[in-house]
């Protein structure tokens, strides 16, 4: 296994720098794509995933395995801990977050959409819930701190890098507000990998709370 230069952890941009990249280039090919859900989301997702195409490749190239980056077998608390941490995200982090962004006159921006048709339901499901969380986990979380890990070794140092990465990607399409949610959201996918060097509680918290958030509020509570 050898060693990945330490810039390569800007990497994990790719997938939005991507995404500005289409939206800006398409109507030149006299494609005009929404930025919203449902379509914003899937070309986000799409290039996400091709940046981890890009990341993977680099991984191979230079000896590693994905078990390096966290893809080993769970164990049952480990599961038990992302379903627990689902919880603490949706009843601890996310009023904090709103009473912090009430405070500061901030809103979430981005995060008013709807379940109008079976189309909607399986990009809430497959892109924002499965897909898209699979492969942010392994940008941000196995690829960025494993990469940190070969020249950072302090646990808080790591932790609030990690951090500060996920939650600058979040500013343009959630304002603010958003991403003061996604800045102490993104604590407890963290702590979950470093933790026990295991990207699938992390996910499972992950791929949850996006089901949640993009199938469950619109159906339940939105009209």
């Amino acid at each position: 296994m050898r060693y990945i230069p330490i810039y390569s952890l800007f990497l994990v941009f790719l997938g939005s720098i991507l995404t500005s990249l289409t939206y800006r280039i398409m109507p030149y090919m006299g494609i005009q794509l929404e930025r919203k859900f449902p379509t914003g989301f899937i070309v986000y997702v799409i290039c996400v995933w091709l940046a981890v195409a890009i990341v993977i490749s680099i991984l191979k190239n230079r000896g590693w395995n994905m078990s390096d980056i966290g893809f080993k077998r769970p164990k049952r608390n480990m599961i038990f801990m992302g379903l627990l941490f689902v919880a603490v995200g949706m009843f601890i982090v996310f009023p904090i977050s709103m009473l912090i962004n009430k405070a500061l006159g901030v809103e979430m921006k981005g995060a008013d959409y709807s379940i109008q048709n079976v189309g909607d339901v399986l990009v809430a499901i497959l892109a924002c819930s499965v897909i898209g969380p699979m492969g942010e986990e392994i940008l941000f979380r196995g690829f960025f701190i494993k990469i940190a890990q070969q020249k950072i070794t302090n646990k808080w140092i790591l932790g609030i890098l990690a951090l500060l990465f996920f939650a600058v990607i979040h500013v343009l399409p959630f304002g603010i507000g958003g991403m003061i949610f996604i800045t102490l959201w993104t604590i407890l996918p963290i702590f979950l990998f470093i933790r026990y060097d295991n990207i699938y509680p992390g996910y499972i918290m992950h791929a949850l709370g996006n089901l949640w958030a993009f199938l469950f509020v619109p159906l339940l509570f939105r009209g």
